[in-house]
């Protein structure tokens, strides 16, 4: 097919296709069941930079290289899980933090 020689018919069935991402999407590893605290699912996902575990917000915590990625608790995640809450970033240039006396 050339650009300038399609049909309505062909552009209509390209547009129709399912679009290919480059981006790949987390699969699903395994099910932990439900967070004791919030209610939210666990899950044990494998993505682009390795296996990390999700609580269905969107907090995430790597999975540690010694550990199997099927071999981790509810426990293990929920701890990693907090552990990452309290090392979230703060958004925001350094300069804007800045105090300026006259």
């Amino acid at each position: 097919m050339d650009l300038l020689t399609i049909t309505l018919e062909q552009a209509k069935e390209l547009l129709a296709r399912e679009k290919k991402s480059s981006r790949k999407k987390a699969s699903v590893l395994m099910e932990l069941g439900a967070d004791p605290k919030t209610g939210k699912p666990v899950q044990v996902l494998d993505g682009r930079y390795g296996p990390y575990v999700g609580n269905g917000a969107r907090t995430f915590a790597p999975v540690p290289k010694e550990i199997a990625p099927e071999s981790v608790t509810m426990e293990q995640a929920v701890a990693w899980i907090e552990e990452k809450k309290g090392k979230r970033k703060i958004r925001g240039h350094k300069n804007n933090q800045r105090q300026y006396s006259s």
